[in-house]
């Protein structure tokens, strides 16, 4: 093996793992919604972050005495402006508020990295074999 190869398997590697972990979460985030109900927050403050391919909207909440930043919709931000809250939820195994975002985040995470993964080893797997026959 050449270092070519060790550095195209290593990244495969690597983009496996965060598909792994985004994996587990997804599973965590769906468990957690089937057990739980929605929690009780107050809202300390909402922003917009702008920057790179658009927006993005966080939450900060305080929930049990604790701060946390939460991802949110452009959607989910209206709401707040029209004075409905999103759902959020809390899970035991990540010990995280979320919302329904972070599971479609999660999802569309795993199914990105996994093919990261597939792409960064076979391109490269296919040409060498070529080269050396």
């Amino acid at each position: 093996m050449n270092k070519e190869q060790i550095i195209q398997y290593l990244m495969g590697l690597i983009f496996l793992v965060v598909s792994v972990s985004s994996l587990i979460n997804y599973i965590g985030f769906r468990h957690a919604i089937s057990e739980s109900k929605t929690i009780e927050y107050s809202i300390l403050e909402k922003r917009i972050n702008k920057g790179g391919r658009g927006e993005s909207f966080d939450l900060i909440i305080k929930f049990q005495n604790r701060e946390q930043t939460i991802s949110i919709t452009s959607k989910e931000f209206d709401m707040i402006e029209n004075g409905e809250y999103p759902e959020l939820y809390f899970s035991k195994y990540t010990n995280s508020i979320f919302s329904k975002w972070s599971i479609t985040r999660s999802l569309r995470l795993t199914i990105l990295f996994f093919i990261l993964s597939i792409f960064a080893v076979l391109p490269w797997s296919k040409l060498n074999i070529k080269k050396n026959s």
